[in-house]
């Protein structure tokens, strides 16, 4: 395996006062300047020449303003269209709760029900409660007194509740089995475990070499 190398404290710390020599002599940039720009160009000067005094930057719009010359007259006004009478009607389900009718005096009250419970909607009947799925549980597991293990070659075609079958692997100590149990709603087997873990591509700290000075010095004088 090639020899990795890391940049410690020491070498970091280095690293920092070099970078700090090398810009030490540098000219902080400000934003939307350069080195050789004219800030205030000849153009910029007589445009602002140009404004008369007392110049406003905006004028506060009036929408009963009707005189064409005044600042506070609005341009291209929209019409507002008028409501006459429209009715609106709210269903539920296809059934007319409610109807309101623009510009009338008389107040309506739409009285629409929210269901409360799954089994109220039409496609909820077939979801389970939290007690349900509780109880659910409480049956699957209320034949289970222990847990046993058992060393097989081959699984069973059909396990037994509470039983994890151990079958032999090609690993090596402590992990020379892997684990299934029995799950009775598939009838099925889930592989529940292995401990096997390849750390053949890791990198050990023995094999860490730090970076020097001087090849810190070599990479900033590149």
């Amino acid at each position: 395996m090639a020899i990795k190398k890391y940049l410690d404290d020491n070498g970091l710390t280095y690293y920092h006062s070099k970078v700090k020599a090398l810009l030490g002599g540098k000219v902080d940039k400000e934003t939307g300047k350069g080195l050789s720009t004219n800030d205030y160009t000849t153009t910029e000067k007589n445009k602002l020449a140009g404004i008369a005094a007392g110049a406003e930057v905006n004028a506060q719009s009036d929408w009963d303003e009707t005189d064409t010359n005044s600042d506070a007259y609005i341009l291209n006004k929209p019409t507002i269209p008028t409501v006459n009478d429209a009715a609106l009607t709210i269903q539920k389900n296809g059934t007319t709760v409610a109807t309101f009718t623009a510009n009338s005096a008389t107040p309506t009250t739409a009285n629409i029900a929210v269901p409360t419970n799954n089994n109220e909607l039409t496609n909820g009947a077939g979801y389970q409660t939290a007690t349900e799925v509780q109880d659910a549980i409480n049956d699957a597991l209320e034949d289970i007194t222990g847990i046993d293990f058992q060393v097989v070659q081959t699984l069973p075609a059909t396990g037994e509740k509470g039983v994890i079958y151990l079958i032999s692997n090609s690993g090596s100590a402590p992990n020379i089995y892997d684990e299934y149990i029995w799950l009775s709603a598939s009838s099925s087997y889930e592989k529940i475990g292995t401990t096997d873990i390849d750390l053949s591509g890791y990198q050990l700290s023995s094999e860490l070499i730090a970076v020097t000075n001087a090849e810190i010095d070599t990479i900033v004088s590149n």
